[in-house]
């Protein structure tokens, strides 16, 4: 989706770019910047994703980042992965 489309479609839920920021807790100017395609962060595109009740790949064709599947929850888990992994 382009950016305005994004944002017409926020207003249009009652939420903005500037809520997500708040309830995220995260810069306005950073969750525009993904929102516009200029930046990425998986957690801020789901959470507009969840926004706008649209799938992450529908919101954002464009970064295939988005569509695969998250593997580890947090870096901890990603770190024992691969330090067991690499162990061996």
């Amino acid at each position: 989706m382009k950016f305005d489309q994004i944002k017409q479609e926020l207003q249009a839920k009652s939420c903005s770019i500037s809520i997500i920021a708040r309830v995220l807790g995260k810069s306005h100017s950073a969750v525009r910047q993904v929102a516009m395609g200029q930046n990425t962060s998986r957690e801020i595109a789901t959470a507009i994703s969840k926004a706008l009740e649209l799938p992450i790949r529908d919101v954002f064709p464009n970064t295939p980042s988005y569509h695969q599947a998250v593997m580890f929850k947090t870096k901890a888990e990603q770190d024992a992965f691969w330090q067991e992994k690499l162990a061996s």
